[in-house]
């Protein structure tokens, strides 16, 4: 439940909010009216896009950040050379991945006889 302002609290003022995403949907976003009572303004920002190919799971895993790791490592080992963008919720989730992926990776190139780079 959302609760309101105690009577005689300071106001927080106006709720000034950034969202960006590789993949949002602006319009339904701002068409949103349990987010948004009215639409809000859009500021778009011209950037360089590449193009995306897109790796999901069909199901829903039980351990997000392990899925991820098997999927990252699946699609650096499979696919042609590439960057990976991969979402998480926190940088808890971030800093593990990105330990368990430089164990992993570092021993691949320790066997090519590659380096850390």
């Amino acid at each position: 439940a959302e609760s309101a302002p105690a009577a005689g609290a300071p106001s927080a003022g106006p709720l000034k909010l950034i969202i960006m995403s590789a993949t949002l949907q602006v319009e339904a976003l701002k068409a949103n009216a349990a987010l948004f009572p009215s639409p809000p303004p859009v500021l778009s920002v011209a950037a360089r896009q590449y193009p995306v190919t897109v790796h999901f799971s069909k199901k829903t895993p039980d351990d997000h950040v392990d899925a991820a790791f098997s999927k990252v490592g699946r699609i650096h080992c499979r696919l042609p050379p590439g960057a990976i963008l991969v979402f998480l919720t926190g940088q808890k989730e971030i800093e593990h991945l990105c330990a368990r992926l430089r164990r992993r990776f570092a021993r691949a190139a320790v066997r090519r006889g590659g380096g850390a780079g």
